[in-house]
C-alpha cells in the first residue's frame, strides 16, 4: 500500500508525483504496516494520451498524404493542429502538450514557439501551397455548400476593410469563405478576404483561383441576387438558391402544389416550373407553415407589422422557393438544400 500525492518542482517547472509506502495488505489480517519508513518517488514518463491521438490520427489519414505534397514542414503543422483540436493551446505550451500525447506516426516536429510562429506565417502567404491543398480536398465530390460569414475587427490586420454587415453597419471587417462537401461532410476550402470585397466578386475569385468546375454550389438566401446567379450561370457553375421571401419569382410559379414527398417524416408538397434558363422548385411544409403563421399573427396583434405586408408574408408562409439551373426531381434539390446545414 502507498499513500500517494502531487508536489511542484520548482526546479523542473513541472507537477511531480511522491508515494509513501504503508504496508502491505493480507487477506486475513488485513493491514500489515511496515516498520521502516521511507518515500518512493514515481516517474511516469511513458504515460500518453492514446485515444484522442489514435482518433485523431485516423480521421486525418487521407490529409497526411496531402501535406507531405506542399509542404516541407509538415510535421510541425499536423501537430501543431492535433494539438489545437483538442482546445486552444498558445504556441509556448505546444510542446508540452504534444509530449502528452501518443504519437503513432513517430514523428518528431520542432515545436519551438519561434519556429510555430514563423511556419503560421509562411502557411498564411504560401497561395500555391493552399491552392494545391484546397483543390486535393475538392476532388471526390461535386455538391458543396458555399457560405461566407464576416468577422468584425478594430485590430490593425492590414486584409481589415471596412465592410456593411446584415444591419448595413460600416465596420472593419475580414471575410471568411467555406466551402464543405455535402457528400463527405468534411471542409474543402477556407480562404479569408478584405470586408470590402462584394459576395458577387468573392464568388468569381473563388472560381477563377482554384480553378474547380463541374461542381455545385448550395447557398443560403442571403447569395440570392441576379448578379450572383448570372455570375455562376456564365462561369457553368451549377447551383442550389433559396430566394429570399418577398421574391417576385414567387409569381413566376403555381400556388397549387401536385406533387409530393416526406423527409424526415415530414410531408412536403411540391411544385417545378421551367423559367428561362433555370427552375424553380417550390414547398410548401406544413409544420414551418404553422410556426411562421404563429410568428405573423402575433406580430400583427401586437401592431409591428402593416396589413399588407402580413397578407403578403402570410400567402407564403410555409413555403421555400428554389431557383437552380439543374433539371431534378423536386425532392433530390430539398435534399440538395437541406445538406447545407454541414457548412454552419
Amino acid at each position: 500500500m502507498y499513500r500517494s500525492t502531487t508536489y511542484w518542482d520548482k526546479k523542473l517547472k513541472k507537477i511531480r508525483k511522491r508515494s509513501k509506502y504503508i504496508g502491505r495488505l493480507d487477506k486475513e489480517r488485513g493491514l500489515i504496516e511496515s516498520s521502516r519508513k521511507f518515500v518512493s518517488r514515481i516517474y511516469l514518463s511513458t504515460v500518453r494520451t492514446y485515444g484522442d491521438a489514435m482518433i485523431l490520427n485516423m480521421a486525418r489519414e487521407n490529409l497526411i498524404p496531402i501535406l507531405k505534397e506542399n509542404y516541407d514542414y509538415w510535421e510541425d503543422i499536423y501537430a501543431l493542429a492535433l494539438v489545437r483540436i483538442t482546445g486552444y493551446v498558445p504556441l509556448k505550451r505546444v510542446k508540452l502538450e504534444w509530449e502528452k500525447m501518443y504519437n503513432p506516426l513517430k514523428i518528431k516536429p520542432n515545436l519551438d514557439p519561434k519556429h510555430l510562429s514563423e511556419i503560421l506565417n509562411a502557411l498564411g502567404s504560401d497561395k500555391r501551397a493552399q491552392n494545391s491543398v484546397f483543390r486535393s480536398l475538392l476532388n471526390g465530390s461535386d455538391k458543396y455548400a458555399y457560405d461566407i460569414t464576416a468577422m468584425f475587427t478594430r485590430s490593425s490586420i492590414n486584409i481589415s476593410h471596412l465592410g456593411y454587415n446584415k444591419e448595413m453597419e460600416n465596420i472593419p471587417q475580414i471575410e471568411l469563405i467555406l466551402i464543405s462537401s455535402a457528400e463527405t461532410n468534411l471542409p474543402s476550402m477556407v480562404r479569408i478576404i478584405p470586408g470590402s470585397i462584394k459576395d458577387a466578386e468573392m464568388l468569381r475569385t473563388s472560381i477563377e483561383d482554384f480553378g474547380i468546375d463541374k461542381i455545385t454550389f448550395i447557398m443560403d438566401r442571403g447569395f440570392f441576387s441576379e448578379e450572383n446567379v448570372k455570375e455562376m450561370y456564365k462561369k457553368g457553375i451549377n447551383f442550389v438558391i433559396p430566394t429570399r421571401k418577398n421574391s417576385f419569382l414567387y409569381e413566376k410559379i403555381k400556388k397549387t402544389m401536385n406533387e409530393h414527398f416526406f423527409y424526415r417524416e415530414r410531408l412536403i408538397k411540391c411544385s417545378k416550373k421551367r423559367w428561362s434558363v433555370f427552375y424553380l422548385y417550390v414547398y410548401e411544409d406544413n409544420d414551418l407553415k404553422n410556426e411562421e403563421e404563429r410568428i405573423l399573427f402575433k406580430e400583427k396583434d401586437e401592431n409591428k407589422i402593416e396589413y399588407k405586408e402580413f397578407r403578403e408574408r402570410l400567402s407564403r408562409a410555409g413555403r421555400i422557393l428554389i431557383i437552380s439551373n439543374l433539371n431534378k426531381n423536386p425532392k433530390e434539390i430539398f435534399e440538395m438544400y437541406k445538406s447545407r446545414d454541414i457548412v454552419e
